[in-house]
Order: structure tokens, then sequence, then C-alpha cells
């Protein structure tokens, strides 16, 4: 079924054009490949722009870095799935009520990630724990993918959008049941998540990973 799931993945990324699909192919083998072993992946910006729609709602990588380490704090090996454009110094801000500290000449509203947050990029990209999705390419496929090949995916995002074109409803759930972690952040910026199923039990016991 994962397999299937993953085939399934490639040809939406594939039907969007010949770039979009060499590049997801291109992840998947990178992931296969990898001597690491993720057990887990981050969707970042549904983790950033979590609890921002609001006058002065931003996207925050400190909402990212406490699910990070909450998830390591359990053992996970955490990879984090970010598109490009937000690995820059000044990214997009797509929050309702954006306070943009500039605007492009569309009128698009941006913001400048904090020295903690640049900061923040460096080590994730250092160690080997960051993938930025290529421009213009559906950065959803990637987490979607990671979880067919046994990763732990945490996001919020229902993922309806691609699953109904590689899915059915019931296997939709199915999936949903037993590979999507949810999560919250606290004001204090404390991470909350809730796993599913095969993945509720302390770190001993995470699939892939020695206590």
């Amino acid at each position: 079924e994962s397999r299937a799931f993953r085939r399934g993945l490639l040809a939406v990324a594939r039907g969007s054009g010949d770039r979009d699909g060499d590049a997801l192919a291109e992840f998947d083998a990178w992931l296969e490949n990898h001597p690491w072993g993720f057990t887990a992946v981050v969707d970042g910006p549904n983790v950033a722009y979590l609890n921002q729609n609001y006058d002065g709602g931003r996207f925050r990588l400190a909402q990212v870095d406490a699910v990070v380490r909450a998830l390591e704090a359990r053992g996970h090996v955490v990879l984090i799935a970010l598109p490009a454009k937000y690995c820059d110094a000044v990214v997009p801000n797509h929050r309702k009520g954006a306070n943009a500290q500039f605007s492009t000449a569309l009128g698009a509203p941006r913001q400048k990630l904090e020295a903690d947050e640049l900061a923040l990029l460096a080590k994730w990209s250092a160690r080997g724990a960051l993938y930025a999705v290529p421009r213009a390419c559906h950065d959803d496929l990637y987490w979607m993918l990671a979880s067919t090949r046994g990763l732990l995916a945490v996001s919020n995002d229902r993922a309806r959008d691609h699953w109904g074109a590689v899915a059915d409803e019931r296997t939709y759930k199915r999936w949903k049941a037993a590979a999507v972690a949810g999560f919250d952040v606290a004001c204090d910026g404390a991470a909350t998540l809730s796993f599913p199923r095969p993945w509720a039990r302390d770190a001993h016991a995470v699939p892939g990973v020695d206590g």
C-alpha cells in the first residue's frame, strides 16, 4: 500500500510538469539512500504558521524548533521539509493581517527573519536535518511521500487536496490515523504532539530508533 501511495504522489508531481516530478523523485531517492535513517518528518510551513492568523502574525521558525525538540526528546531522528523560499533571510508572510516588514512591488507581504531564526536555519542545514523543497514545487508532497517510507509525519494539514488523486477516502483515513501526528505549540513555546497509535510509545520503543 505504501508503494502504491508513493507511486501516486510521484504521479501527482509529474502531472504538474517534468520539473516537479523529477524533483520529488530526487527527494525520494535521497531519502531512501540517506545513511541517517530519519524517523520523523516535520511539515515546516504548517508548524511555523500555527496560530498566526491575526494582526502581527508571522512565519515562526521557533515553533518548528519546539516541535523538533519534542520529537528528539522521544528519540526521533528528525527531517524538516521547508520550501526553499522560506530558507532565505527574507521570506513570504501569508498570514491574514500579516504585519509585513515590507512588500514587493506586487504588494505580497514579506518578513525578515530574526537573527535567532537565521541561526536555526543554519544549525539545521549544517547537521543535515533540513530539506529545502525546490521553488514552485508542491512542498506537501514531500512530507507526505516521506511518510510512505516509514517516517512519522508531523502536520495538522489534512492534505486532502493531494490525497484525493492518490487514494480513496477509506485508505486516506487509514493513512492519516497510522502515519500522521498532530501538534500544538503553547504560548510559552512548549510543543505537544498527538501521536498515531503505532507511534504512541516511549522513546525506547520508537520504530527504527535504539533506546
